[in-house]
């Protein structure tokens, strides 16, 4: 399986300060789209995105609503160091059952991170994944344009 290239330039707006547009913004960085157009893709398939975030199936979606295809790489199956696409990572909360969830992109081993509009680059993924106690899960690999 061959896996997008990185794109030369990743365009990153701030976030709206929302807990769920992570989707969003890193839709937006890998489509290479506006936060606004982003958004708007997003909104057909979750209404609800600022406040609930998004699904594999319609993060794709809007993906293909902006004119790109993707695919998904589970865990396991795809190199951290090396790859670019919209990274799934989560944690449990101390103290609850539940896990929270959240996406950042990663650029070719990169993580850029949107999170609280401090748009951190990291140059380790592992770094980042251990600094806020992050697992790594699926990532979503945006491709060519359709």
């Amino acid at each position: 399986m061959s896996l997008a290239a990185p794109p030369d330039v990743v365009r990153f707006s701030p976030r709206s300060g929302d807990a769920s547009d992570c989707v969003v913004a890193a839709l937006e960085a890998a489509c290479g789209v506006s936060y606004e157009e982003a958004l708007a893709a997003s909104m057909v398939y979750q209404p609800d995105v600022l406040e609930t975030g998004m699904y594999w199936d319609q993060v794709q979606k809007a993906a293909k609503r902006l004119g790109f295809k993707t695919h998904v790489a589970r865990s396991g199956r795809y190199d951290i160091d090396d790859e670019t696409g919209i990274l799934y990572v989560y944690r449990k909360l101390p103290g609850m059952r539940k896990r929270e969830h959240h996406v950042v992109y990663l650029w070719d081993g990169r993580i850029i991170e949107p999170q609280d509009g401090r748009r951190q680059l990291w140059l380790d993924p592992r770094q980042f994944l251990t600094y806020y106690g992050y697992r790594a899960g699926s990532l979503l690999v945006v491709e060519e344009k359709t």
